[in-house]
């Protein structure tokens, strides 16, 4: 399967409309070459498997959706043969059934007259077969108690029963897997929504903007509980209802300080934004957060929309969609298009699906946990985040909620802020860098190599 994959990524070639290209060295494309090839098998591991029911077949079958845990047993259920008009007249009934992983065993119960009526071998074994010479019909009744177990402890492996019969051969697949235990808030649906919602924002040598932000929080959602993490040189004491600051090490990092304030939310819910940006009266939670609340959407992110301190809406700020995600040799090649979206949510007609969104959203606590934010960003970073949510978090942006972004800027900051990078590649080349060799990319178009703002 890995080398089909291979070969399908070799065969086609692709390119990016502009945007960067990032030369890796030599060294660099052995290292990534070997990485992806790691994450391929773990990929191919976990996917669902290919089921192909087979035309003509006299073996009825369910190819999959037997799930059961580890170390314990679950029914093949399903598993029939008819007789083809070619078959008529044969007078034995041979039926084998063969566990191609290993990972379990096969046993039948037989009980009454079927005793004496069908022989058996390989009983609680990974490879069984029956044989008899009855009628059709009595075989079926006994291949439904026909019994898988699995053998092998493993919290998430895929067995494929091979059935045999008259030449003609089936796949059943069979998943074993360790069911998790949930995780559960203490809510219930008329809670005021700062016992859903926890605020968290990470600051760095901008204390004037970030009491500025506490307090636009508090003026729309007094009892809302806000998480700061702070990696300023000369820390400061930063109070407030409600208010928990957790000092970092000097310059520790963007992403390093979002990972520490998720990791302290207590809620389901969380809306993270940056330390210059503040509440203003369009910022409606609650309209966001039905989104999140809504069964059949299913959505775990959905983000705000950016106005400056005039009240207008900042148009380098909507969302951004990729539509093309070309494979090679070389990586992928991501083209990304700006101000675009997938779809729009019918029911919540200012809302769209989208892959990247603006820096200001609700997230499901443990949803955006489980992908979190690498710490390799020190300084700046947005776009990498939500690369690495690709595939694993729905998103969706509503333009009818705002958060006003009133910039502040200072030399000492900036001095900082503008020589971000990854490692020893600086700047926001050495970011896109990063993206090429972490996300195995060949180029991406749509990135804003100038301007104060980054997607």
């Amino acid at each position: 399967m890995r080398e089909e994959m291979m070969r399908e990524r070799e065969a086609e070639e692709c390119e990016c409309d502009g945007g960067f290209h990032g030369p890796l060295k030599t060294s660099e494309k052995y290292r990534r070459k070997k990485e992806m090839e790691k994450w391929e098998g773990e990929q191919i591991r976990k996917q669902e498997p290919f089921v192909m029911c087979q035309a003509m077949s006299p073996i009825s079958y369910v190819g999959a959706g037997i799930i059961l845990e580890p170390l314990t047993s679950a029914s093949l259920r399903g598993i029939s043969i008819v007789d083809l008009p070619t078959m008529q007249g044969e007078q034995e009934f041979v039926v084998e059934l063969i566990s191609t992983n290993g990972l379990g065993t096969i046993s039948v119960e037989l009980s009454g007259r079927y005793r004496d009526t069908v022989g058996l071998a390989g009983q609680d074994s990974s490879k069984l077969k029956l044989y008899t010479t009855m009628n059709i019909t009595d075989m079926n009744k006994v291949l439904k108690t026909l019994v898988y177990k699995s053998s092998v402890y493993d919290i998430d492996a895929r067995d494929v029963i091979e059935v045999r019969y008259r030449g003609f051969s089936v796949h059943v697949h069979v998943h074993v897997k360790r069911e998790p235990f949930p995780r559960l808030f203490d809510v219930q649906d008329s809670d005021d929504i700062t016992k859903k919602v926890t605020v968290i924002t990470k600051t760095f040598m901008r204390y004037g903007a970030v009491r500025t932000m506490i307090d636009s929080v508090h003026k729309y959602y007094p009892n809302m509980t806000i998480i700061v993490a702070d990696d300023s040189e000369h820390p400061q004491k930063i109070a407030g209802n409600n208010v928990k600051h957790f000092i970092m090490p000097f310059a520790e990092g963007w992403f390093a300080g979002r990972n520490l304030a998720l990791s302290q939310v207590r809620t389901p819910y969380f809306f993270i934004l940056d330390d210059d940006m503040l509440f203003c009266d369009n910022t409606k939670l609650e309209s966001l957060l039905k989104l999140l609340e809504d069964p059949k959407l299913n959505i775990d992110v959905v983000s705000a929309r950016m106005e400056n301190t005039d009240g207008q809406l900042m148009k380098l700020l909507f969302t951004t969609s990729i539509f093309e995600r070309g494979n090679s040799k070389d990586g992928y090649c991501v083209n990304r298009v700006f101000n675009a979206r997938h779809s729009y949510l019918d029911e919540y007609p200012d809302c769209e699906l989208a892959d990247e969104i603006p820096n200001a959203f609700l997230g499901r606590t443990l949803s955006v946990r489980s992908v979190g934010f690498d710490p390799m960003l020190d300084r700046v970073g947005h776009y990498e985040f939500l690369f690495d949510a690709m595939g694993k978090l729905k998103i969706a942006s509503c333009k009818n909620v705002r958060v006003r972004h009133a910039q502040v800027r200072t030399p000492e900051y900036d001095k900082y802020r503008y020589a971000d990078g990854v490692g020893k590649n600086k700047g926001f080349g050495g970011r896109a860098l990063y993206s090429i060799y972490k996300n195995n990319l060949k180029c991406m178009s749509g990135m804003r190599q100038k301007g104060p703002h980054y997607m």
